[in-house]
């Protein structure tokens, strides 16, 4: 069973985990500023919408086709959504350093 209210692809954003922690969120993100959002689709990129007193959002697109045609066809779309990207099935050593790992 499902309980509700059910997170999907379509509503994984800061307003939903806002209203699904209520003021459990206060207390978890109290003293944080900085986002990191991981996601491997386009509607990924907004997964941090709606989240308050943030003062960076830091984005990591996985665009993982390989090489080739239909690769370089979302190239474009993903570089607009994410500020950096990890092509193909890459590895995370750029998250990593991100993290300071």
């Amino acid at each position: 069973a499902f309980s509700e209210p059910l997170v999907h692809m379509f509503n994984k954003d800061g307003r939903t985990i806002m209203r699904q922690l209520g003021t459990e969120w206060d207390r978890i993100a109290s003293g944080r500023s900085v986002v990191l959002v991981l996601g491997d689709s386009l509607g990924d990129s907004s997964m941090a919408d709606g989240l308050l007193g943030l003062k960076t959002i830091c984005k990591v697109g996985f665009l993982n086709e390989p090489p080739g045609d239909k690769q370089e066809a979302l190239m474009n779309d993903y570089a607009r959504a994410f500020d950096a990207l990890v092509l193909g099935d890459g590895p995370m050593d750029l998250v990593l350093e991100l993290l300071g790992v």
